[in-house]
């Protein structure tokens, strides 16, 4: 006859011990825990003709992104003055691309990318706010009749534009203090003020470290430039999603 075991008190009170005791262990063990951050969306790639169609755009996916660790995306760039390097390192970037890895990431990132500021210190590019947005990225102000641009340098999320005080917010290159603007229309226009503070035009050279110069110069730069979904540990570590290609922006001089 078998023998039968008989529930008390106690072997509830010991069961109870050894759950936690376990759960204790796994936590101790330091289980890597995984978190998803989803890509943007409906990245178009700017016209190098037709002024207003020469932006950065892109579909932040906040409503996919419903991991605590979501902050919003950020947006990285390199400049070039060879359209042949460029696409070079284009396609060395895309062949590490892996869905839901940061191999794509750390590439770019080990080729000298830099991520783009922006003169009201916004950080990330585009904030988490629950729900998607359009955004639109002009790196240089066009346009300019009677002083005024007709297409100014700024970001816009939803049509909306960020601003810095009563100005608007312009995208500027990784030392915070130049912008993309290499030929100002005006050409005694060696800087602009936003909020009260300059920010000067200044012409890339070899030492930036945003910039890749080849032996070979097209006379004219180009800004190469992704994107990402972001996120934050609870130990402050950054996490990326993978990369979304935002193609390139042509500056050149008209004059």
């Amino acid at each position: 006859m078998k023998g039968k075991i008989k529930f008390t008190t106690r072997n509830a009170v010991l069961s109870s011990v050894a759950l936690f005791l376990l759960l204790v262990f796994v936590a101790g063990c330091g289980l890597d825990v995984y978190y998803i951050l989803e890509p943007v969306e409906e990245a178009t790639t700017p016209s190098s003709y037709d002024a207003l169609s020469r932006i950065f755009s892109f579909r932040t996916n906040d409503e996919a992104n419903t991991s605590d660790i979501y902050l919003g995306v950020d947006v990285f760039y390199k400049i070039y003055n060879n359209y042949s390097a460029l696409t070079s390192d284009t396609t060395t970037i895309t062949n590490a691309c892996s869905e839901y890895t940061e191999n794509g990431y750390n590439k770019m990132i080990s080729l000298g990318y830099c991520q783009m500021k922006f003169s009201n210190s916004q950080n990330p590019t585009v904030e988490d706010i629950g729900y998607n947005r359009s955004v639109t990225i002009r790196l240089f102000s066009e346009g300019l009749v009677n002083g005024a641009y007709s297409y100014p340098a700024c970001i816009t999320a939803s049509g909306y534009p960020y601003y810095d005080g009563a100005d608007y917010a312009i995208p500027l290159r990784d030392d915070g203090l130049n912008t993309f603007n290499f030929f100002p229309e005006d050409s005694s226009e060696t800087y602009v003020t936003v909020n009260g503070k300059k920010y000067y035009h200044s012409t890339p050279v070899s030492t930036d470290s945003d910039v890749k110069i080849s032996s070979s110069d097209d006379g004219k730069w180009y800004v190469n430039a992704y994107v990402a979904s972001v996120g934050r540990l609870s130990t402050l570590t950054e996490r990326f999603s993978d990369l979304t290609y935002l193609g390139y922006m042509q500056i050149e001089d008209d004059d």
